[in-house]
């Protein structure tokens, strides 16, 4: 130990010198309160991934609404007025 960073204390308890450093520690570098075992832990079987079918190709049945989408205009007409309005062009 470094005795330049233990205080000094007048008396001492443990020798006959007339003044005697005590060990302070700072968090963590004791010893109590440790959990040790020399035991290896049990192995865990490895998780299997789930399976939920979000990647698989799904079937889009044809529609009107699909055709509109697939040429890239949107089956969708604003109604103008006192209150603009959206005119669906297909039924959905």
């Amino acid at each position: 130990m470094n005795s330049a960073l233990l205080p000094r204390v007048s008396v001492c308890p443990h020798s006959s010198f007339s003044y005697c450093f005590i060990a302070t520690l700072k968090k963590g570098e004791g010893l109590g309160g440790r959990t040790v075992s020399l035991l290896k832990p049990k192995e865990k079987p490895a998780p299997q991934k789930p399976v939920a079918g979000a990647f698989n190709e799904r079937n889009i049945p044809a529609s009107e609404f699909r055709r509109f989408y697939d040429r890239g205009d949107l089956p969708i007409a604003i109604e103008h007025g006192p209150q603009n309005r959206i005119y669906w062009k297909v039924e959905i």
